[in-house]
């Protein structure tokens, strides 16, 4: 009797998994992005809200405008990120390179802002998230160089040199 119990147990359970594997997915969690340490990139992390199956897979799309021609959409992203099964506790992080920077001496706030939205199925691919998780940033920009002027007192002559 008490192996029908748990045969019962065991096969109730699999159907709940079974029925969770096609449910919708979470969007991830914590999605944060950030200067990453070379010119032109970003580093995004985020935390998975439910275990991700085998086949699950995150979706990040990014445009240099708030709303981009074709709008926010997992078919536009440009990062796709399969993974195999991910049990929580769990976070995860990309970098991205290759961004389009604008660096002006004078206005160190003039770089361009990356806008990210991203989206997880849970499953092969058929399921997406229906919120989105969203954040922004300002890819790393280049350091302004250093200039250091020198005049002679001696001779009127002035030597500027770039570090």
């Amino acid at each position: 009797m008490k192996k029908i119990i748990n045969l019962i147990a065991a096969m109730t359970l699999g159907a709940v998994f079974a029925g969770n594997a096609s449910a919708q997915a979470a969007a991830p969690a914590n999605f944060y992005a950030s200067p990453a340490e070379h010119v032109g990139s970003v580093e995004l992390t985020w935390d998975y809200q439910e275990e991700l199956l085998s086949g699950g897979t995150v979706y990040i799309q990014y445009a240099p405008t708030a709303t981009p021609a074709g709008g926010w959409s997992a078919a536009n992203a440009q990062i796709k990120i399969a993974r195999s099964v991910i049990e929580l506790p769990y976070n995860d992080l990309h970098q991205q390179g290759g961004l389009r920077v604008k660096f002006d001496a004078a206005n160190a706030n003039a770089n361009i802002p990356y806008y990210f939205y991203a989206w997880m199925t849970s499953d092969d691919g058929s399921t997406f998230s229906t919120v989105a998780a969203s954040t922004f940033t300002y890819p790393q920009a280049p350091t302004a160089p250093i200039v250091t002027t020198y005049t002679n007192s001696v001779t009127p002559a002035t030597a500027t040199i770039y570090a």
